[in-house]
């Protein structure tokens, strides 16, 4: 059996990135705070309506013959600052059967 998963947060005005490369957002070197300020910078002066999000997850499991993947996604809202933003999320996990 094998495991894959990635995820990420996909701003939808922005065309969904940073997606997977949420953690490589500002370059291979940097770190959180750089990631949040370069999306932030990229979100300056956008009204609210077009800071809409979500953080998304997908992952496959895979055994002899079969693979069964995995998505779920958290719709968020993106305040001007993101270590500040207190988000009430709702999960909601979709299941495919490939051989379906």
């Amino acid at each position: 059996m094998t495991l894959a998963d990635d995820s990420g947060l996909e701003v939808e005005t922005l065309g969904d990135p940073p997606g997977v490369c949420s953690a490589r957002f500002a370059g291979p070197e940097a770190g959180d705070e750089e990631n949040n300020r370069l999306l932030l910078k990229m979100l300056a002066g956008r009204p609210a309506r077009e800071r809409r999000a979500r953080f998304r997850c997908v992952m496959s499991i895979a055994v002899p013959g079969e693979i069964y993947p995995a998505r779920g996604s958290c719709p968020v809202a993106l305040p001007g600052t993101l270590a500040a933003a207190e988000v009430s999320v709702s999960i909601q996990y979709s299941f495919i059967n490939r051989q379906g």
